[in-house]
């Protein structure tokens, strides 16, 4: 099959709602596929009642989505999803394949690309392409962000990279038109063999762990601690106020490492990159691999005890004091802090 110019998106999805960081990807994977002129983008998508989300991504600029629909794959297993994509990698043979850097993307892209016998960049935040020999320019930081760094895949195929939610725009509506070239994607099913579907143990049960009323990717508005809040009371009241105002709560690496809260909301280089329309930081002190991950944000808001946090060179607001003393009394005048919100975001 002629589609070694093709460029692939994995189809991340928990129980057919699909993460948003695919439609990052594919808006990339468009832009790439539009500087050098040739080849296709295909999304690969896996599980089981997963035509609503086949059609979803079918409009969101790719040119073909391939399906693998089964049972076997109802839960997200490494094990038979690797075997799978490996299987259809080999068979179709794209230049180029593209994943989310979320859990799940980080637990199947090394065992993929072990499997296929190529290289893979982990944790991108933006990607390049040369056009003539249509080799990836994988970008990724270094030294808490004070440098970035190419790193190419010149022999072996597919180019494999996983990339960072929040850092790409997606594709929808009017970015769709001016970034891909085609509006409604080809749907595909394909088969597995059976192999794909053996397991070496069984699933006796899961367990859906909530943080927050939102995935930080996903959260229009975050509240986040640092090491400056001191104490999980503190940490606590936070979380309340975060509750009152429908917002969701992150940490930095600092915080997780004081065991002020679980390591799954920490914010940052090492861990979510968020978007969010406004960003409470409260005793956060700004270290550069914090800020990487909350730059994008439209509106931030900073409270801390030292005026000389490096949090206010890049905060709309600087509110210097004790942490703790803020969010009492913006949990007691929550209604004003909504007002004020909406009143600054139009």
């Amino acid at each position: 099959m002629n589609n070694r110019e093709d460029i692939w998106v994995y189809g991340e999805n928990y129980n057919g709602e699909i993460a948003p960081v695919v439609f990052e990807l594919i808006n990339k994977a468009c832009e790439l596929r539009n500087i050098k002129a040739r080849g296709k983008v295909c999304v690969i998508l896996i599980g089981s009642n997963i035509n609503n989300s086949a059609l979803k991504l079918a409009r969101s600029g790719c040119d073909k989505v391939y399906k693998l629909e089964s049972p076997v794959f109802k839960d997200y297993d490494t094990i038979c999803y690797s075997k799978a994509i490996i299987e259809k990698v080999l068979e179709y043979a794209p230049s180029i394949f593209l994943l989310g850097a979320t859990y799940q993307g980080r637990d199947l892209a090394p065992r993929v690309a072990a499997g296929l016998k190529t290289g893979l960049t982990a944790d991108c935040v933006d990607l390049k392409i040369d056009p003539e020999n249509g080799i990836l320019k994988q970008i990724v930081p270094g030294f808490g962000g004070r440098v970035f760094s190419n790193i190419i895949c010149p022999v072996r195929r597919p180019q494999m990279s996983t990339v960072r939610p929040g850092v790409i725009s997606a594709a929808t509506g009017e970015l769709n038109e001016k970034v891909c070239l085609s509006q409604t994607a080809e749907i595909i099913s394909l088969g597995v063999s059976t192999e794909c579907g053996v397991r070496s143990y069984r699933i006796t049960g899961k367990k859906n762990i909530q943080g927050g009323c939102l995935k930080l990717s996903e959260a229009r508005i975050i509240c986040a601690g640092g090491r400056g809040l001191k104490t999980k009371e503190n940490f606590e009241l936070l979380e309340e106020f975060a509750s009152a105002i429908g917002a969701s709560v992150g940490a930095t690496r600092a915080a997780t490492d004081d065991g002020l809260c679980d390591e799954r909301l920490m914010i940052g280089q090492t861990g979510t990159v968020v978007r969010p329309e406004v960003y409470f930081a409260f005793g956060i002190s700004g270290a550069v691999q914090h800020v990487i991950g909350v730059r994008n944000c439209r509106l931030l808001v900073a409270v801390n005890e030292d005026y000389l946090a490096p949090i206010f060179d890049i905060a709309d607001f600087a509110l210097i004091g004790d942490a703790r003393k803020f969010l009492e009394d913006m949990l007691k005048r929550k209604e004003e802090v909504l007002r004020v919100i909406q009143k600054k975001l139009g």
